[in-house]
């Protein structure tokens, strides 16, 4: 044992199987420059005897545990729904499947989220899952083509309501990691997770995911100029916009300045700033034509700028703040719709097209067809953040079939590709209950608790970035009969 409680004598030694000499991955502990991950990815079955990969699927399976529990004392009832699906225009591109009938395809589930739907309309009034996931979309370090997701709705409920168990949730998972030694005790107090506005997260911090673990707020200026007070950033060289991964070609045309003290004093006088320090820098970010650049790529840009910052900051010992302590954040009443990223003519759901509007603009979803008033519509959406991740999110759902045809009117779907939703608006059209729900992305939770930067460090066979597994050489060609 690794405590050296338990002394044993050997008397006898069988070899039940040999191993290739030298392994590609060490299994003792690893001195100098890990493999790369390309071996250990191909070599996954050696990869995972080490401490991290046992340490972080243990965790794994313990949060799951802890999860399960919990919901079980909320008497939820766990229900599988089927992996074999059919082709909608729920949002991202979907996985197909060939069938033995000609011409016909299953399309394997983004999310279970129209048959959880449906389950409320047939009584199941607090459903859960931990389900799998495929969505055909480019990979990245918090992103897998298939992925975990626990899955939860409930009928006759508010998003408070949700929100309450999904924070119960949260705080088991975090409770079973510091049982397992993963955080400390005082990484998370008992204060209950505060709830800030989608334009509020956007305009103080650039983003709907924002870190609250260190302030570095953004100042509005004027309307094409946000400000970042830098504290001690007169100590350090100044920064360029690439240093900091800001975009500022003519594509994007944004400006960025640095001013410090001892070049720029009477510039950063001029700014009437708040609170700043002889010994603070100040960046600028500045929109150069807002006929090419919206006021929220200003923003977002702004943002991505704070988070660079952070990271500088910290490498030079100028920012200090606990890396392992946990900030969550709600981040409530999104816009229902934004402009499409592929065909700025329309619109599309910032969340997904079953997304409730509130109460007070519900007259204006109903009315309107002019896409400017359409896009002023909140949603019943709420996004759960950690340290700057998002880990779950949710809303409020459409349980009148009118309303939901009219969603997908404001869309612009075909008649063709609401016919896709048939099964969900008859559904609907049955006497379906008022109903709410959330889903957690379990790998990037799982990695955001444990420290890790890639989620596939926490799931045990995952794909590279660019969907392939190297271990089993997936996806592969099959012959002419299959």
């Amino acid at each position: 044992m690794a405590t050296g409680s338990i002394e044993i004598e050997a008397t006898k030694c069988i070899v039940l199987n040999t191993a290739n000499n030298p392994l590609p991955i060490p299994i003792a502990k690893i001195e100098g420059e890990p493999p790369r991950e390309e071996v250990r990815l191909r070599h996954r079955y050696l990869d995972l005897r080490t401490d991290f990969m046992q340490r972080n699927l243990q965790l794994r399976s313990k949060m799951f545990h802890a999860i399960r529990n919990e919901l079980v004392e909320f008497e939820f009832t766990e229900v599988e729904t089927p992996t074999l699906f059919r082709k909608t225009a729920e949002g991202a591109r979907e996985f197909v499947v060939p069938t033995r009938q000609q011409g016909k395809f299953y399309a394997l589930p983004q999310s279970p989220q129209q048959y959880k739907q449906m389950l409320v309309a047939g009584g199941i009034h607090r459903y859960y899952q931990f389900a799998r996931c495929y969505r055909d979309e480019d990979s990245r370090s918090d992103r897998q083509p298939e992925f975990t997701q626990l899955d939860m709705e409930m009928g006759f409920a508010t998003a408070g309501d949700v929100m309450n168990v999904a924070e119960r949730v949260a705080r088991r998972a975090v409770e079973a990691s510091i049982a397992a030694g993963v955080l400390s005790r005082e990484a998370l107090d008992d204060a209950p997770f505060p709830i800030m506005n989608y334009a509020d997260a956007l305009n103080r911090f650039g983003s709907d995911k924002p870190d609250l673990r260190y302030g570095l707020e953004l100042v509005r200026l004027d309307e094409t100029r946000v400000a970042i007070v830098v504290p001690k950033g007169g100590e350090m060289d100044a920064l360029s916009g690439a240093d900091v991964g800001i975009d500022t070609s003519d594509a994007v045309p944004l400006h960025f300045s640095w001013l410090t003290p001892s070049s720029d004093a009477s510039a950063i006088e001029a700014l009437n700033l708040d609170s700043i320090a002889l010994n603070d820098a100040v960046v600028i970010i500045e929109n150069g034509d807002a006929t090419r650049c919206s006021d929220t790529t200003l923003l977002t840009s702004a943002g991505r700028v704070r988070t660079a910052l952070a990271d500088t900051l910290q490498r030079h010992a100028l920012l200090q703040f606990d890396d392992r302590s946990l900030k969550f954040v709600w981040i409530v009443n999104f816009p229902l719709f934004e402009r499409d990223d592929d065909d700025t003519a329309n619109i599309s759901s910032s969340h997904h097209p079953f997304t409730a509007p509130i109460s007070n603009d519900e007259a204006i979803l109903r009315s309107s067809n002019n896409d400017d008033e359409l896009l002023t519509i909140r949603g019943q959406h709420y996004d759960l953040v950690l340290n700057g991740v998002e880990i779950g999110g949710g809303s409020v759902r459409v349980h009148d079939a009118a309303l939901q045809r009219r969603v997908f009117e404001c869309l612009k779907l075909t008649t063709e590709q609401v016919e896709e939703f048939s099964h969900l608006l008859e559904a609907l059209e049955h006497g379906c209950p008022p109903h709410a729900g959330i889903a957690f992305g379990m790998d990037r939770f799982v990695a955001t608790l444990s420290h890790c930067a890639s989620i596939r460090d926490v799931i045990a066979f995952p794909k590279t970035a660019g969907g392939n597994d190297l271990l089993s050489k997936a996806p592969s060609s099959v012959d002419d009969a299959q």
